[in-house]
């Protein structure tokens, strides 16, 4: 039996019932969540934003020591917002 081809997973792949091309990962669910961390690279790798992949309109930080945006201006509002909805208590 394989490993799954997966980053994080440590899964061993099942056999095919039929013969032909064998599975690369072990469920739909690693399949997926790989192919989404290979879009965000590529689109990373073209300076896109990874999340969304629209233009980066933050500007590249000057200062060797400051982190510059990993997401555009619109993904970093979407989640401000998202983790301030959590932040607040239930009425």
């Amino acid at each position: 039996m394989r490993i799954c081809k997966a980053s994080d997973c440590t899964n061993r792949v099942p056999p095919r019932p039929t013969p032909g091309k064998p599975r690369e990962y072990c469920s739909d669910q690693c399949r997926d969540r790989e192919k989404a961390r290979r879009y965000r690279k590529l689109r990373a790798k073209k300076g896109l934003c990874p999340q969304c992949g629209g233009p980066m309109d933050s500007p590249v930080s000057p200062h060797r020591n400051k982190v510059s945006p990993q997401y555009c201006t619109r993904c970093q509002e979407y989640f401000r917002e998202r983790h301030q909805k959590k932040k607040e208590p239930a009425s």
